[in-house]
């Protein structure tokens, strides 16, 4: 037990802490005045302020206050809310802008140049002199798109091993193409070699062909394992028939394949449905299509001139051409008008292509139309 000098006294009953102020009252022994420590503990008496002496608010301005800050706060809103549409309109390009950092506009570029096949009926035929189908009409719509009359546009035929490479040598001059449109297949392999894809305008499956006398159903690439099969070099058939232990023999058309199939050299012709389909339609006494089972792998794409500064901006309007061409129907005719006939004279053995187009996102393009 702490003797009595030692032991804690108790506070005098007239004291009354308050909590909140952290002082202490002595009405007794000191009128008027508080106990105040400060942050070192040290004591010491000050008036007490008489709490109707305080100043008091005028009567309204909370109000007024209040109903400002409400004001603000929904200006705020309002300003928050707008400034992403404020921001992505003036970060968006226009299509005008667009067409400039492309270099499509000036008088420095009078024709686009747009390498074609031109053996392949349905997509890109020769005829007359001029090129016709699919891929061709495709080519002349972006090409509007571009703000190139049909006249200006240019459609120069490529060989299939001349596509990646975006230029020609004919008549000994050397062409260098803006966009090649020519039944190319986005893979990533092709991604990897540097070429530059828009997004998918097409979608079709491998098929094989062979005489209309041949015995058996091809089914898949393995019934085609021991035989001749020609097709085209650097194409995806020719990967496809490699990879299931066949050795394709390459020609630089598929025209050359087909007349090797009726002469009797080789016993197949492997390609894209779409590819093959037109050409059966156009012999069927002597051409049959096999559908191989396979689903729509092939996904064509429009190639641009890669590693320019103005490449990405080309590759922006291409997509936004397709995307027009896709939205404003055109795309529907267009397959109607070079496949529908093609499909019902094939009937439904064999699906050439996917009668409705790839989905494109919209194109970031202010007035894109």
């Amino acid at each position: 037990m702490l003797p009595a000098a030692l032991a804690p006294r108790s506070p005098p009953s007239s004291w009354r802490r308050s909590v909140a102020l952290g002082t202490e009252s002595c009405s007794a022994n000191h009128p008027g005045k508080v106990k105040h420590e400060d942050s070192q503990g040290a004591s010491r008496m000050v008036n007490e302020v008489d709490p109707a002496a305080r100043p008091r608010r005028r009567k309204g301005t909370g109000r007024k206050f209040s109903v400002t800050a409400v004001a603000t706060g929904v200006l705020g809103l309002v300003l928050a809310l707008a400034a992403p549409n404020v921001y992505a309109r003036v970060t968006t390009p226009s299509k005008r802008e667009l067409l400039e950092k492309a270099k499509f506009l000036g008088p420095e570029k009078q024709t686009l140049k747009i390498g074609v096949r031109d053996d392949l009926p349905g997509i890109a035929n020769s005829k007359d002199g001029s090129l016709e189908g699919f891929d061709a009409d495709i080519a002349y719509a972006i090409g509007e798109y571009l703000e190139f009359t049909r006249d200006k546009v240019e459609l120069h035929p490529v060989k299939i091993q001349e596509r990646q490479g975006m230029h020609i040598y004919r008549d000994d001059q050397h062409i260098n193409l803006d966009l090649v449109i020519a039944a190319y297949s986005i893979t990533n392999d092709r991604k990897k070699d540097g070429v530059r894809f828009s997004y998918p305008y097409f979608m079709t499956k491998q098929a094989a062909m062979t005489r209309g006398d041949y015995p058996d159903t091809v089914q898949s690439l393995s019934d085609l394992k021991g035989k001749e099969v020609c097709t085209l070099p650097s194409s995806t058939a020719f990967d496809a028939l490699r990879k299931v232990g066949i050795h394709p023999i390459g020609r630089d058309r598929i025209s050359e394949c087909i007349k090797g199939l009726k002469a009797g050299k080789f016993a197949a012709v492997q390609s894209d449905a779409a590819v093959l389909a037109g050409l059966v339609a156009e012999d069927m006494e002597n051409l049959k299509l096999h559908n191989i089972g396979v689903d729509f792998t092939e996904k064509w794409g429009v190639s641009v001139r890669p590693a320019r500064a103005e490449t990405d901006h080309v590759l922006d309007l291409v997509n936004a051409a397709l995307y027009k061409i896709v939205s404003d129907g055109t795309w529907d005719k267009l397959f109607n008008q070079h496949f529908g006939a093609t499909q019902q004279r094939l009937g439904g053995s064999v699906i050439i292509a996917h009668n409705e187009p790839p989905g494109i996102p919209a194109p970031a393009i202010r007035d894109y139309e």
